[in-house]
């Protein structure tokens, strides 16, 4: 059989056109096998006639609903060339075996299912999720030295060294306590969007095969997470994924689990001797090195 059609305006790059060639010979390798197996009929005397060949039909039906339901639904199986009549063909093959409704589906399933969760990266797809990231931001800002740029240079010209250094300390145990308290909340939320998944996969009839989510939760480092483990959308709206099966549960839960409120963040008790020069500096309308450098301390990623 030649390539898809859809393949042949354009040359597909060496990579993709090797690997569609080793599966296409593997894929006709094991069909052909199968074409030829043959199976003894035993009459109802216990006698043995001669070997008959297998229902391939039969055979190439069931292992084309198993694909179907590893990637999903009948849509997903055609939706390299939907319209065909090579697709109206496999199409109708499969509905034959699982059902007009795919009611029959699942139970061909053969691959687990894998939910992906990366909970730091639904502050981007989930409308109104807590950011980890915004909220630490806007707990140093609210431990400057000063709102006022100018009062900040002018208490930071007054700090020792060693009060830097309990100042650095002060913001990194606020930076830590935040980072703990979204730890938690996404921890929960990863908690209760895994419940809701098992429980809408155990509604969906004949799923027989596990069903798993692969969570990310740490809030430290949510780019790294991100690259190993993906939302299957930008948000609920999304197109078909590689396996509908896996969107479809995911769409599910989160739409189960309300979106968790942010936590209220406390923030550490200043020095005293930081309150005390807040208290007694006034802002000044000058400008110069000394009130950059202060920016610049404060502004450091700690």
């Amino acid at each position: 059989m030649n390539q898809p059609t859809s393949l042949e305006p354009t040359t597909p790059p060496a990579a993709f056109q090797q690997t569609w060639t080793q599966t296409h010979a593997q894929a006709v390798a094991v069909l052909t096998t199968a074409c030829r197996l043959r199976y003894a009929r035993t009459h109802s005397d216990g006698t043995t006639a001669s070997s008959e060949p297998i229902d391939f039909a039969d055979f190439l039906a069931s292992v084309l609903a198993g694909v179907t339901a590893n990637v999903g639904s009948t849509d997903r199986l055609v939706a390299g060339r939907p319209g065909s009549w090579e697709a109206g063909l496999v199409a109708q093959l499969v509905t034959g075996t699982v059902g007009e409704d795919e009611a029959w589906l699942y139970e061909n399933r053969t691959e687990p299912v894998v939910v992906p969760l990366n909970v730091p990266a639904l502050s981007w797809d989930l409308p109104g999720f807590p950011d980890a990231e915004d909220a630490i931001t806007a707990t140093l800002e609210r431990l400057r030295l000063s709102p006022d740029p100018q009062t900040a240079a002018r208490i930071g010209e007054q700090l020792t060294d060693e009060q830097w250094r309990e100042y650095d300390e002060v913001r990194d145990a606020a930076e830590a306590a935040a980072l703990a308290r979204y730890a938690q909340l996404y921890r929960a939320y990863a908690d209760a969007f895994t419940d809701a998944v098992h429980a809408a996969a155990a509604q969906i009839a004949g799923l027989s095969v596990p069903v798993s989510v692969t969570c990310a939760h740490d809030p430290r480092d949510p780019h790294e997470q991100a690259a190993a483990v993906v939302n299957p959308f930008d948000d609920l709206d999304c197109g078909a994924s590689d396996d509908e099966l896996t969107a479809r549960l995911w769409r599910a839960a989160a739409a189960a689990v309300p979106v968790p409120d942010a936590p209220a963040l406390d923030l550490p008790a200043l020095p005293g001797w930081l309150t005390a020069l807040q208290a007694g500096s006034e802002p000044v309308t000058t400008t110069g090195p000394a009130a950059a450098d202060a920016r610049t301390h404060e502004g450091q990623d700690r």
